[in-house]
């Protein structure tokens, strides 16, 4: 009788171990949903939906070069991205929407893209511009959809390419939304 009453318990065991096995699958874990980034350099936080690589180059402006940085990030067809730079003082004298406007149209002008609409927004109170362009073609091409921002001297582009116009929006609504400065 004893050796009745335990070969249901061994079997139990073994099925226990091999369902927790095979809950742990044997390739290797899955990329993460979200990416959280909190950049002190950039003073904001955002939530990729991809890791994002970080590049640094030299924009020509007025009065010499200025080094921009950028996170850029892909998932699925869409490029992710907050690109952040800081302007001279002697930008701003004429308020914040010419300072935005022109960052709009050189970045519109450099992609090829053409405007399709540009609104006045806000971030708390940081001025901003809701910008949706199309690139015809190129290495950017698709909808691009931007947020721009200026805090102080600092211009932030917080961008979307899209290359399939049909695709769900969720991802992006949730990347824009996620972007706030944190002023640290």
């Amino acid at each position: 009788m004893p050796t009745l009453a335990i070969r249901p318990l061994r079997r139990l065991g073994v099925l226990a171990t091999a369902v927790a096995l095979s809950a742990c699958g044997s390739s290797a874990p899955a990329e993460p949903a979200d990416y959280p980034v909190a950049s002190a350099e950039g003073r904001f936080s955002v939530v990729f939906p991809a890791r994002p690589d970080t590049g640094v180059t030299e924009a020509d402006a007025e009065g010499g070069k200025r080094k921009v940085t950028s996170l850029l990030a892909k998932k699925g067809s869409d490029d992710f991205g907050v690109t952040w730079s800081d302007v001279p003082k002697t930008f701003l004298s004429s308020g914040p929407m010419p300072v935005l406007e022109k960052a709009r149209d050189s970045v519109l002008a450099n992609a090829k893209a053409t405007l399709v609409s540009s609104d006045e927004i806000k971030l708390g109170s940081t001025p901003g511009l809701d910008v949706v362009a199309r690139v015809p073609e190129g290495v950017t091409k698709g909808d691009y959809r931007v947020r721009f921002y200026l805090s102080g001297t600092r211009i932030y582009e917080v961008l979307v390419i899209r290359n399939d116009a049909k695709a769900d929006e969720t991802l992006m609504l949730d990347f824009f939304d996620s972007f706030t400065l944190t002023g640290s």
